[in-house]
């Protein structure tokens, strides 16, 4: 282990030194790979609800690696073909990468233009295939921006798209990078699933590292009570966009176990609820309002009728 001082004639002796440890040159400390773990979870949610309304399926993202390794490496690992966008995030330095496999972009497209997404090999995209990679991949830069923003105003913005990994030349290829893997899964019926990563370099995560080891996002609080608007604000945007399951029940029903046992397809149930008599709506286990059934359109729908106290 061996420490430096920044080699500037202006600096005066008594400027601090800096910690560089030869044997692992640029690996980040424990607890901030952790605090962007935590923080990417907005980045999981936002970006997995935007393809959910684009791709009218439900699209399940899950963060299953991490990995520090040079850039040469990164791209090395990947195929050519690949779906890569460059992500600017002024005011950090540099740009990072957000990366999905070409058959998971493929099979996206196929959803966004009225297809079943049925699996397909690696291709190159077509010009159309292409464009509409470009608009999957700027919803995902805007979802890396609200990660940050947070703790650092950032302006996230797809700068380029491009195919073959080997032509991205905004990171150096001796460059540290930490890459964050993650599972992608569309359910439509079947059930398709690919990868998705995102590669920053260490250069662009420097401004925030001291902030990230001293306290990470994990301690940080969300809203301070005491005025902070802005960050009350913040909260508010994050819960707007958050998917909560809400069923409607009837009133229960109750058969013997003899009956149970000598149900066939085909038989009919007697229910004790009336037929004017209203449903009950849940969030969870809990009782948020009652509701009129009946119908919209072609659909099943309820009519609120009053909100319940929980």
């Amino acid at each position: 282990m061996s420490t430096l001082a920044p080699a500037q004639p202006s600096e005066s002796p008594t400027s601090e030194l800096v910690t560089f440890d030869f044997r692992s040159p640029g690996k980040m400390a424990r607890e901030q790979v952790r605090s962007l773990e935590v923080a990417h979870e907005t980045f999981a949610r936002r970006w997995g609800s935007v393809l959910t309304n684009t791709l009218r399926a439900l699209v399940h993202l899950e963060l299953v690696g991490v990995q520090q390794l040079t850039f040469e490496d990164y791209v090395r690992s990947m195929p050519n073909p690949v779906v890569l966008g460059v992500v600017d995030l002024p005011p950090l330095p540099g740009g990072a990468l957000l990366e999905i496999n070409v058959p998971m972009g493929l099979t996206m497209v196929d959803r966004m233009l009225g297809g079943l997404g049925r699996p397909v090999g690696v291709r190159r995209p077509t010009e159309l295939e292409a464009t509409l990679l470009t608009e999957i991949l700027e919803h995902g830069a805007e979802a890396i921006g609200e990660t940050f923003r947070p703790f650092v105003e950032v302006e996230a913005g797809l700068s380029s798209v491009e195919f073959n990994p080997h032509l991205v030349q905004t990171i150096s290829p001796s460059e540290m990078v930490l890459v964050l893997v993650y599972s992608v899964a569309i359910a439509h019926g079947g059930r398709s699933d690919g990868l998705a990563t995102i590669c920053y370099p260490f250069s662009l995560l420097q401004p925030a590292a001291e902030r990230l080891g001293r306290a990470g996002w994990e301690h940080r609080p969300i809203v301070n009570l005491d005025g902070d608007a802005s960050a009350a604000e913040t909260m508010r945007a994050h819960l707007a966009d958050i998917d909560v399951e809400v069923s409607v029940t009837l009133r229960p029903s109750s058969i013997t176990a003899a009956e149970l046992a000598s149900i066939q397809p085909g038989d009919v149930i007697r229910l004790e609820h009336r037929v004017d008599e209203p449903v009950i709506g849940r969030l969870g286990g809990t009782e948020i309002f009652t509701a009129r059934a009946g119908r919209h359109g072609r659909r099943r729908a309820v009519q609120i009728l009053e909100w319940r106290q929980p």
